[in-house]
């Protein structure tokens, strides 16, 4: 939303939302009376208003001398952490705060994010005073604390605002944010995302240099999954379209990983290993986790609207981008690499088969850049010109000696 924004050349901001032991303070009252709103009643009402009420709990403390508990205090309110109702009833309580506001609001669990635009920076300013002032209220009226000290506001692209000031703090204006576990910077380079991930990544290279000592080949490839493949493909659908510099240099610790899982001489290739120990390079990694986002979401891409039964009626359109920045991010890059696809992967309806057969069909080309998928196809094409051009000169040679041969005779 943030990037359709800022191609359509509106002054964009994001307001990213910091709450204080959220599942802490959820007031069972309010969270009740949520329930029967949302038609939770009779039975089902009273086992949820038997869970959660009636709650006791104490603090244990180890000692040299043994055991010491507390005594038992009754829990007024809070959800249960570590347990499975406790995200859900958590969930059902923030759910009516997207109602309140008109601006784009995302949620997942008690991360909160509010995105706001408009073409005129003076506007934006009162918008943005305004939200957080009702932002601050909801908060408040439903028993959370929003903590305003770190919760940040990211201009993105410089938009020319200044830092806020609520119920007398001042709420932080960031180049950079932490949302979800992933590193958003302003200008989205994903530079601050690609620098934490190569310090983890080098992290866990050692880590595998230590374990290559004594442990076997397939447990340092389990380990390698574990700890080292596992930072690769989280969010790389987002991050992993950037600039092919930072890209570059993620693709390098992984080659590194792999010499060392595999014994591999320091300048020795890893091309051939990739496809034997069913490996996707990082360039594959991304290919993949685009195109499966890609194929999951596909309603929500614009496509073709004709009737026509044509190859690539059913590929999304690529939208028209305005910067450079927009290309680089997985709304262009998205349509871009899933229409290069293979119409026998792509026109597979159930997703974990077009899973397997993209998986597959990634395993043995070992790209060592996304620029490779896209000159594959390109190559296919010039063969196929350059056999269709051999056909039509032997075509040719051949009507040419039958003409030469029915005018001898004549």
């Amino acid at each position: 939303y943030a990037l359709h924004s800022l191609n359509e050349n509106l002054l964009t901001i994001g307001i990213f939302c910091d709450l204080s032991r959220a599942f802490d303070t959820v007031d069972y009252g309010l969270l009740l009376g949520k329930l029967s709103f949302y038609g939770v009643r009779g039975l089902p009402y009273k086992l949820l208003e038997s869970y959660l009420r009636d709650r006791y709990q104490c603090v244990e403390i180890s000692t040299p001398v043994g055991k010491v508990k507390s005594g038992l205090v009754p829990v007024m309110q809070g959800v249960p952490q570590g347990s499975v109702l406790g995200p859900i009833l958590f969930l059902l309580y923030v759910n009516d705060l997207s109602a309140n506001f008109s601006s784009k609001i995302t949620q997942y669990a008690d991360d909160t994010s509010i995105i706001l635009n408009s073409p005129d920076v003076n506007e934006l300013q009162i918008v943005l005073n305004s939200t957080l002032e009702d932002l601050n209220t909801w908060f408040r009226l439903n028993n959370l604390t929003l903590n305003l000290s770190k919760t940040n506001i990211v201009n993105f692209f410089g938009c020319p605002l200044q830092s806020q000031v609520v119920d007398g703090q001042s709420v932080p204006v960031v180049d950079c944010v932490t949302f979800l576990g992933l590193n958003l910077d302003s200008n989205f380079t994903w530079v601050h995302q690609i620098d934490s991930l190569c310090k983890k990544l080098a992290r866990s290279i050692f880590s595998l240099k230590y374990l290559s000592s004594f442990l076997p080949k397939n447990t340092l490839k389990l380990v390698y999954f574990t700890y080292f493949h596992i930072l690769l493909v989280y969010g790389s659908p987002f991050w992993g379209t950037a600039s092919k510099g930072y890209i570059d240099r993620v693709f390098k610790l992984q080659k590194r990983a792999m010499r060392v899982v595999w014994g591999l001489k320091r300048r020795e290739s890893c091309r051939v290993v990739f496809p034997s120990e069913g490996v996707l390079t990082f360039p594959s990694i991304v290919i993949y986790s685009v195109s499966v986002l890609v194929h999951s979401n596909l309603n929500t891409f614009p496509n073709h609207t004709h009737n026509h039964n044509t190859r690539n009626k059913s590929n999304p359109i690529v939208p028209l981008c305005r910067s450079n920045v927009f290309k680089k991010n997985i709304i262009d890059s998205g349509p871009k690499i899933y229409n290069k696809l293979p119409h026998e992967i792509k026109a597979v309806p159930n997703l974990e088969t077009f899973k397997f057969r993209l998986r597959r069909f990634l395993m043995g080309r070992a790209y060592y850049s996304v620029d490779d998928h896209f000159s594959l196809k390109l190559l296919r094409y010039i063969f196929c010109i350059f056999i269709i051009l051999i056909i039509v000169l032997l075509s040719i040679r051949v009507l040419m000696t039958m003409f030469e041969t029915v005018t001898t005779v004549t």
